[in-house]
């Protein structure tokens, strides 16, 4: 292991589609409510397009990682 390093862990993915709806989600470390996908949506909402979404946004407790690939958002959870 890396002494002295903090480590990223992906908690939980989301495949989202155009409209922000979830088509699937995946958890691997606890339970991550949808509700931050609204989170999400609303930062998406900001930009004139999605493809100005910024790769990574920051939340309070969590980092939102996402990509945009033929009009779905994956959208991970890491922290």
């Amino acid at each position: 292991a890396f002494l002295g390093r903090s480590s990223t862990m992906l908690k939980s993915l989301f495949i989202l589609t155009p409209s922000g709806d979830v088509l699937i989600e995946k958890h691997w470390r606890g339970l991550i409510g949808r509700s931050i996908t609204d989170y999400f949506w609303q930062e998406v909402s900001k930009c004139s397009s999605h493809e100005e979404v910024p790769p990574v946004l920051p939340h309070s407790k969590f980092s939102l990682v996402n990509i945009q690939h033929k009009s779905l958002f994956y959208l991970a959870v890491v922290q």
